[in-house]
């Protein structure tokens, strides 16, 4: 078959994470072309792209070992094949490379597909929602449900959250049609969807142990993870009645990237946050450096409070919202930590750090 480098080299970027090394099953380290597609596949999710400028039939394991090959190669299209003994060649001009491979029938596909229509959401804004919530997966959590992405819909509203149990982060979409959705998506799958970067229409199907993400370039097929959610509805529904400061995105993220590189990662100390009146200040103490900052808000306060995080948590939660300006509101130092913006569907809450906090002397 003969295909343009450009799309083979993006279907090899977009298929990194699914194609795996494995010594007992190598031929999950490969990718196969086949009937205009490139699709990589492991036990838990299959990746099919779109080869838009393909010529030719038949399939092709495309062995790990040509991935680098190809990438060298200079942009215009190749030619690939795969001979009796299932050795792969790649031909370009005056380049020649062979490789040893498998035989098409002994790639292994996930492509578990649920009966049924499914549910169509707008890509765009569902991409933005996973990148802004994903953080606050635990993929090593002995609870499975805490190690995927909550994605449902009852009504017009799609609700798409995340928690390890510690972080709460909740973003909102406002659909067109009534919808109902309720699975929990790997974390692996979510990075995978978020990856692919369409502005495209996407294609939801399920039942209680797959999904299928589809658009018009790519199709991925996924398990999902078993087991009740947290209810987080009731969490995100406590009405907070504390001191709420207002600060753009830009300015807090910044002040937290700061503080995060001054932390000692064996240290791991604390940061306290203290806002008095018109300002707010940063305060981190650990083993290898001191770090203060002060920052101007942009509303006085009518009460001060003070709260210490971990800094680099507080910092994943302030980036998902941009150069909007957030609202950070608390009760206390022991109570919850809640960000908002307005305008923005997009929510998050904070535990507050109890230990490991050191505070400079006057």
């Amino acid at each position: 078959m003969k295909v343009e480098r450009y799309e083979i080299v993006k279907a090899i970027a977009r298929s990194n994470g699914v194609v795996l090394k494995d010594r007992n099953f190598p031929i999950l380290g490969c990718i196969l072309l086949a009937d205009g597609s490139a699709i990589a596949s492991n036990t838990e999710i299959t990746i099919e792209q779109k080869l838009g400028t393909q010529e030719g039939e038949g399939e092709i394991v495309l062995p790990m070992r040509a991935f680098d090959m190809i990438k060298n190669l200079p942009d215009g299209a190749i030619d690939i094949t795969q001979d009796e003994s299932y050795r792969v060649t790649i031909r370009q001009g005056k380049v020649k490379s062979s490789f040893a491979s498998y035989p098409p029938q002994d790639f292994t596909l996930r492509k578990d597909r649920p009966i049924g229509d499914g549910t169509v959401l707008p890509g765009e804004r569902l991409m933005a929602a996973l990148s802004k919530v994903i953080f606050a997966v635990d993929d090593q959590s002995s609870k499975m449900p805490l190690r995927g992405v909550h994605i449902k819909a009852s009504g017009m509203t799609l609700t798409v959250e995340a928690t390890d149990g510690h972080i709460l982060a909740r973003d909102q979409i406002k659909l067109d049609l009534m919808t109902h959705i309720d699975v929990i998506i790997p974390k692996m799958t979510v990075k995978k969807i978020i990856s692919m970067d369409t502005a495209d229409d996407v294609r939801i199907i399920y039942d209680n142990t797959s999904c299928v993400f589809e658009t018009d370039g790519y199709t991925i097929y996924s398990r999902l993870i078993d087991g009740q959610y947290a209810d987080l509805d009731r969490i995100f529904r406590m009405e907070d009645k504390g001191s709420a400061m207002k600060i753009k995105g830009k300015e807090l993220e910044a002040a937290l990237t700061r503080a995060t590189i001054a932390n000692d990662s064996s240290d791991r100390q604390a940061l306290v946050m203290n806002v008095e009146s018109c300002a707010v200040s940063f305060r981190l103490v650990s083993a290898m450096a001191d770090y203060d900052e002060d920052l101007n808000l942009n509303e006085c306060m009518m009460a001060d409070f003070e709260v210490a995080m971990n800094p680099k948590i507080f910092l994943e939660a302030t980036r998902g919202y941009g150069d909007r300006e957030v609202c950070v509101s608390a009760t206390g130092e022991r109570a919850p930590i809640f960000l908002s913006s307005d305008g923005e569907e997009l929510r998050m809450i904070l535990l507050p750090v109890m230990v490991g906090v050191e505070k400079k002397s006057a």
